[in-house]
């Protein structure tokens, strides 16, 4: 009886044996080809595939250059701007917000 048990015991270490021999090379050859990949080639990839992306040569705009409808009307301009403290209905408590005022209406950003 125990000598079949250790004859089981035996076959099973030869088989955990194995797998591990190749998951080591897996794991190996895993190791090798990322090794040998640039770092940006995903990024690359993925940049060269996705046409909703824009160029890393087209120049940043400020927000000076900016031009909408209603500009420079005096509805749009800005009477104050800043953080502010808003106390919650429910809960009894305050947090912060930043708000600007224009001469029509108070915007919570």
């Amino acid at each position: 009886m125990v000598g079949e048990i250790q004859k089981a015991f035996s076959t099973y270490s030869q088989i955990i044996k194995r797998e591990g021999q190749q998951l080591v090379g897996a794991a190996d050859k895993i190791e090798v080809t990322n090794a040998q990949l640039p770092q940006d080639q995903e990024w690359a990839d993925f940049v060269g595939r996705d046409q909703s992306i824009v160029e890393p040569t087209v120049p940043l705009r400020s927000f000076e250059d900016i031009d909408y409808p209603g500009l420079h009307n005096t509805s749009t301009a800005v009477v104050r701007e800043g953080e502010l403290e808003r106390r919650s209905k429910y809960l009894k408590s305050f947090t912060s917000g930043w708000y600007v005022l224009s001469s029509t209406h108070l915007h919570e950003l």
